[in-house]
């Protein structure tokens, strides 16, 4: 029976052979990756990824992988019917009852079967915007629900950050135009979905442990377990929320030219409707934030354009601070509904718009042969 002192001999000269580089072994390493790239090049297909969202998710918060996923399915199976599709941040996400409720209610209007999207993350905007609407438009009929917001309008061009190319794993044309637009130039594309989507695959490693545990699960009220804003996070954050109004007037014509060209996009595909709405913020920022008589006067300004773009493009601009009256109690922080009365009060406002702009556009759920 060899002794440690030989076992351990033994033991590192095993290690040193294994990690020595040499030209055999550096050919071995390349050979490998390269059929590795091959097998995923060829294997790794939309239709493969519409099943996977929750296999690519690194948790449950890496929200774009199943926001993916649910746009890569309904580009594959072109949900037969009437759809109504959200699209925005974390707001919706966090005020809808659910996908299922929000059909239920609109299909009540209509008298007739309706499915609901929820094609939300976030951190989206209207970059991300472009590409979800391009993806889906010539798959669905019915009304598409945009968010469009301050935040947004006054965002300066954004469109090709480094976390943008990790988001959403698939191509669009329409974005590409757009990056064009702004004056920058795409990212090459060579015909590949994996390799053209690499940046979204790279950065989600865990996809090895999840086929192993077992893959992640989705959730949509993410703030439940949140703690509710104390009084000091209220002062502290205040920038968070009234930060656009020194970037307002130098970007807004550009990125509302960014919405006209997804708004007609959309509008140009038959058995499309679209409308607009505003993420509801909690009342407490009129009462605490906007106070001084500048900030006002922009935030009329905001308002103003906001209502004669959606005259000048002929789409509903749905007033749901209006209609679901929601209060202070009903929110965590600034801007995410979450009281159970506050989500039902949000989901009844948004489907009586959806309703009105399906009625409004005689949208019909296509008869059977």
């Amino acid at each position: 029976m060899p002794d440690k002192t030989t076992a351990h001999g033994r033991l590192t000269e095993f290690v040193r052979g294994a990690t020595i580089v040499t030209p055999v072994s550096v050919l071995v390493t390349l050979g490998v990756t390269a059929v590795l790239l091959v097998a995923c090049a060829l294997l790794i297909t939309p239709r493969v990824v519409a099943q996977s969202g929750g296999y690519l998710a690194v948790n449950v918060r890496d929200e774009y992988p199943f926001l993916t996923s649910k746009i890569l399915d309904i580009a594959q199976h072109s949900p037969h019917g009437i759809s109504v599709l959200v699209i925005g941040d974390s707001a919706p996400r966090e005020a809808i009852t659910s996908e299922e409720d929000l059909a239920d209610r609109v299909a009540q209007r209509l008298g007739t079967p309706v499915r609901a999207y929820l094609l939300t993350s976030g951190g989206l905007d209207h970059w991300d915007a472009v590409a979800v609407t391009d993806c889906v438009r010539d798959h669905v009929r019915g009304t598409v629900l945009i968010e469009i917001s301050a935040y947004d309008l006054a965002s300066p061009t954004t469109v090709l950050d480094s976390p943008r190319a990790s988001r959403l794993g698939f191509n669009s044309p329409r974005l590409r135009e757009e990056v064009v637009l702004a004056g920058l130039t795409p990212r090459h594309e060579i015909g590949n979905y994996f390799l053209d989507n690499y940046r979204f695959f790279a950065a989600r490693p865990g996809v090895v442990k999840n086929l192993i545990l077992g893959p992640i699960q989705a959730h949509q009220h993410m703030v439940d377990n949140e703690a509710t804003w104390s009084e000091t996070q209220w002062d502290r954050k205040v920038r968070r929320v009234v930060g656009w109004e020194k970037t307002y007037a130098a970007s807004a014509p550009a990125n509302f030219d960014v919405y006209r060209r997804m708004v007609r996009h959309l509008k140009e595909r038959a058995g499309i409707t679209v409308a607009l709405y505003e993420p509801v913020l909690s009342p407490r920022v009129d009462t605490q934030w906007k106070t001084t008589r500048a900030y006002r006067r922009l935030c009329e300004r905001y308002h103003g354009e906001l209502a004669q773009f959606a005259h000048e493009e002929r789409v509903p601009l749905l007033d749901l601070a209006g209609a679901a009256k929601l209060r202070r109690e009903d929110y965590g922080d600034y801007i995410h509904v979450r009281t159970a009365e506050g989500r039902r009060r949000f989901t009844e406002a948004m489907a009586a718009g959806a309703a009105a702009a399906l009625i409004e556009a005689h949208i019909e759920s296509p008869r059977k042969s």
